[in-house]
């Protein structure tokens, strides 16, 4: 009897009883997690023989399973009744394994370290679950803590005027350090965009706060504030960690507008389950393999605790450009090493618009680079980092797929779904965009 695989995805075929029963089974996998980890023992890959055990073939059928998060061909989230399982001809043994239940290994290595660390080598991402590093044993406050220390000198370079070693005369709340933030990175955007006078952020920053208090000496004074209050709140809030090394130049103004693009695409298509986020990563990491999709898909599954929302993706996404490990954004740095004439991991500005004219082909070279020359005089720097350069190129990538009517724009405000605090980064950068436009 031919193996009738039902695929979860594709119900247009399906009648009304088959999904029935599969949206039963969709609602009891989930309704069971997370004791369903203790259900992966009963899943398996089979592999036949024809040359009395010699040499083992996958049987045909197996793919990746969300829920037992590994490869499976059986398995109690893709099959509750019985299945029939054809076996090629001249089979003379069958070998059935267990896959490995790296979910619960992964939640558990969670608790401790919030996420393993994934690796790229030659463009290609592997997630390395079970490499022991001084990053793998750093909790999430631990590893925003040690985002504060790269700061807290980047700051007082940046900020020579400021003394951030002292106490701040004024403990601004939350909430205030949240509007400014809102308000600082409009700005930078719009400098990107070419709408306002474009310099130096931190002179714009210190124009913003004389603007605010008027007097040069009280701006001064809640600029340090302000600067103050990030240390203190960026543990709570990755876009405050985010602005913070854009401020300290270890990350390039663009990938901020980087981040306002995925956040358009979630307010136009919002994620409401794993199939929706594997069809994400699908449309925005093409260049992945697939099991290298299916590792990211697994980081994702213990980030968000199998909770598919509008914040838990952008904040996911957060995670790896903080880490510097955003997958595009490491494509395009291999790329662009490449490109490299001038200086070691540094480009110049001719050489990255060239580059990008061979990775945005179609698109007009002017405006491109002068988009480049706009990032690079908000950074005051001559050479462009391989790493910044891979941010600027990473955005022109998506922003080109959405001039190409690739993404579908949003047509109306859909409001902010799955938000439920104001202090929440998916809500800041929902405000941020809004100022933007």
């Amino acid at each position: 009897m031919k193996c009738e695989r039902r695929q979860l995805s594709d119900t247009s075929t399906q009648s009304p009883e088959e999904a029935a029963e599969e949206n039963v089974g969709r609602f009891l996998s989930a309704a069971l997690y997370p004791d369903e980890t203790l259900q992966n023992r009963y899943a398996s890959m089979i592999y036949t023989s024809s040359d009395n055990g010699k040499i083992f073939e996958e049987l045909p059928g197996a793919n990746m399973c969300h829920s037992c998060a590994e490869k499976t061909l059986l398995c109690p989230h893709k099959f509750w009744q019985s299945h029939v399982i054809r076996l090629p001809q001249n089979c003379t043994h069958i070998k059935i394994c267990h896959p490995e239940v790296q979910l619960s290994a992964v939640l558990a290595k969670l608790a401790a370290s919030k996420m393993s660390p994934v690796s790229t080598f030659h463009g290609k991402y592997k997630a390395e679950l079970t490499q022991k590093s001084p990053d793998s044993t750093r909790s999430q406050s631990q590893a925003a803590s040690w985002v504060v220390d790269s700061m807290l000198s980047g700051l007082q370079k940046e900020f020579e005027r400021i003394n951030l070693q002292g106490e701040s005369r004024r403990m601004i709340s939350l909430e205030l350090c949240v509007s400014l933030t809102q308000q600082l990175a409009a700005i930078i955007v719009q400098q990107l965009e070419g709408k306002f006078q474009i310099s130096r952020i931190q002179d714009s920053v210190w124009e913003f706060f004389r603007k605010r208090y008027i007097h040069e000496d009280i701006g001064c004074r809640g600029l340090e504030d302000y600067l103050c209050a990030m240390q203190r709140y960026a543990a709570e809030s990755q876009v405050l960690q985010l602005l913070g090394l854009i401020l300290t130049k270890h990350m390039d103004p663009s990938v901020l507008y980087y981040i306002l693009l995925h956040v358009d695409v979630l307010q136009v298509s919002p994620l409401s389950d794993m199939e929706h986020f594997q069809l994400f990563l699908q449309q925005n990491y093409y260049f992945l393999e697939e099991t290298e999709q299916d590792s990211l898909l697994l980081e994702f599954i213990a980030y968000s605790e199998k909770r598919v929302s509008p914040p838990s993706v952008m904040s996911f996404i957060l995670h790896l450009i903080l880490q510097h490990r955003e997958p595009l954004i490491k494509e395009c740095q291999d790329e662009l090493s490449t490109h490299m004439r001038t200086q070691a991991e540094h480009v110049t500005v001719e050489e990255l618009a060239v580059a990008l004219d061979e990775m945005c082909p179609h698109t007009d070279k002017a405006q491109i680079e002068s988009f480049i020359r706009r990032s690079v005089t908000l950074t005051g720097r001559s050479l462009i980092p391989l790493h910044s350069a891979a941010q600027i190129a990473a955005f022109q990538l998506v922003r080109v797929k959405r001039w190409n009517g690739e993404v579908s724009q949003a047509d109306s405000d859909p409001g902010i779904s799955g938000i439920t605090t104001k202090c929440s980064d998916l809500y800041i950068l929902r405000n941020i965009l809004t100022k933007v436009r």
